[in-house]
């Protein structure tokens, strides 16, 4: 992603962190997902595939109204592909990396229905972080840009929608557990705008290691899932500015 690219999808990041409503969340997120192609979005739990209260665990439902009952009454949760992928990989993945496997039919079924009801391609983003009930985001549409660019950017939205939405529902912010150190927050806003560990380490005259060391702290500290969640984490507490 390139440096306008990460600054125009970290400030859109920022005004989900500051939205006021769960109406607003979605709206954002609509006006954002247009310009990649998708129409649909889903931030959910993931409770075990034999839950049947599963959709008690959703936190933001934008599905088109017709597949999400048609989800439901066919108690397609069970045989998602995708929900039991997002269980068992931290990696965010396209459908098409799904249905490219060997599925069970009623797998198949979910897919090839979601498809029915203009749903076919899509983008989930699991998230599993230390202490926290695993939770995806999905990301869907007729045809869908999911360039690695676009892949990372949508990434970062999918994140923050996510942190907000359960934010909302706990009713309590999530507290940090100590600020950032002016080198960490160094090492991060080079890595915000693209720099690799090496690159970092050479910029700022340290041990590639130490960058490394740096990186797990501050994920850490801001109790993110990966350094794309923690640079949002660090924007939207004002630890550091791009």
């Amino acid at each position: 992603m390139d440096p306008k690219t990460s600054v125009d999808t970290f400030e859109r990041a920022l005004e989900i962190e500051r939205a006021c409503s769960e109406e607003e969340v979605l709206a954002l997120l609509r006006r954002s997902l247009a310009g990649y192609g998708l129409s649909a979005c889903l931030v959910t739990g993931l409770p075990p595939r034999e839950d049947r209260l599963w959709y008690r665990h959703v936190l933001l439902n934008d599905w088109p109204e017709g597949w999400y009952r048609r989800y439901s009454t066919s108690d397609h949760y069970r045989h998602d592909p995708c929900a039991a992928h997002c269980r068992a990989t931290a990696e965010p993945f396209a459908w098409s990396d799904v249905v490219r496997l060997p599925l069970p039919p009623k797998a198949r079924l979910v897919m090839d229905e979601a498809g029915d009801f203009g749903l076919r391609a899509g983008l989930c983003i699991p998230l599993h972080a230390p202490f926290r009930r695993p939770a995806a985001v999905t990301l869907a549409g007729e045809e869908a840009d999911l360039r690695p660019a676009s892949r990372c950017a949508l990434q970062i939205l999918a994140l923050q929608a996510h942190r907000r939405l359960a934010r909302s529902a706990t009713e309590s912010p999530d507290a940090v557990e100590s600020c950032l150190s002016e080198r960490e927050r160094e090492v991060l806003r080079w890595t915000a705008v693209g720099k690799t560990a090496w690159e970092t380490s050479c910029i700022l005259g340290i041990s590639e290691h130490t960058v490394h060391t740096h990186l797990r702290n501050l994920r850490r500290k801001l109790d993110a899932a990966n350094i794309v969640h923690a640079v949002v984490e660090a924007l939207c507490r004002q630890e550091i500015q791009l």
